[in-house]
């Protein structure tokens, strides 16, 4: 169990640069490689940020919610769900 969650840790490690750089997909790769291997990896939000960036509005919100569902005193994920839902409904 500790070598998947170190290994679940450093994929997510690894997609958090790409997603500052812009380089949506190849984080969405990592932070889903992550997720594979612990679901309980904090790596939702992060993945939905990505997803949203990408204009991939339905998933971003799976994933938020998911971050939400682990940690429901997350902030920033709760603001990240509104703003996702209210421009899913924008479209």
């Amino acid at each position: 169990m500790q070598t998947k969650q170190a290994g679940a840790e450093a994929f997510r490690n690894q997609g958090e640069p790409k997603n500052m750089l812009g380089q949506y997909h190849a984080a969405i790769v990592n932070y889903n490689k992550a997720i594979q291997l612990n679901p309980r990896v904090d790596a939702y939000y992060n993945r939905g940020m990505a997803k949203d960036r990408l204009g991939q509005l339905d998933t971003a919100i799976e994933d938020f919610k998911a971050a939400i569902q682990q940690n429901p005193n997350d902030v920033d994920a709760r603001f990240a769900l509104r703003r996702a839902q209210e421009a899913l409904k924008r479209k």
